[in-house]
């Protein structure tokens, strides 16, 4: 298993980096060049060209069945679901499959109000509760992966 994070957005990179150093897991970062990070201790970075989808390209190509996707786009944590990877959010939310067809559909809808050019409410801030969050249902998952 190895935690792959589409870290050009991303708020939790410290948290996740905790965990997986202390669970002695791979960690991988994808971003774009126009993102770069600061040098970490123990963490793969990879860079990619900055274009719309090649990070979720990279990360597609990375993952392997068992391992974790971080990301906040449902888009690609459908495809990191049906190469039998899990997928959690940012804020902590596990993606399921059960839960992609509304999450497609939505961003579908939202895409379609961008192109009319209908302003939508963006993400509200990211707060402590969210990490907090994510950091416990990073833990269950990883759990999971190293019970089975």
């Amino acid at each position: 298993m190895k935690i792959i994070i589409d870290a050009d957005a991303c708020p939790v990179k410290e948290a996740v980096i905790d965990i997986a150093s202390a669970h002695g897991i791979e960690l991988l970062m994808i971003c774009s060049i126009a993102h770069i990070l600061p040098e970490y201790e123990k963490v793969i970075v990879r860079y990619v060209d900055n274009v719309s989808q090649a990070a979720d390209m990279a990360i597609i190509n990375e993952i392997s069945p068992g391992d974790v996707v971080v990301t906040g786009d449902g888009g690609l944590a459908a495809i990191v679901l049906a190469k039998k990877g899990k997928a959690i959010s940012f804020r902590g939310k596990i993606f399921k499959n059960s839960q992609m067809e509304s999450i497609l559909h939505q961003r579908y809808l939202s895409a379609k109000l961008r192109q009319k050019r209908v302003r939508t409410k963006g993400s509200k801030p990211f707060t402590k509760m969210d990490e907090d969050l994510f950091r416990n249902n990073l833990l269950l998952i990883i759990n999971q992966k190293l019970d089975s």
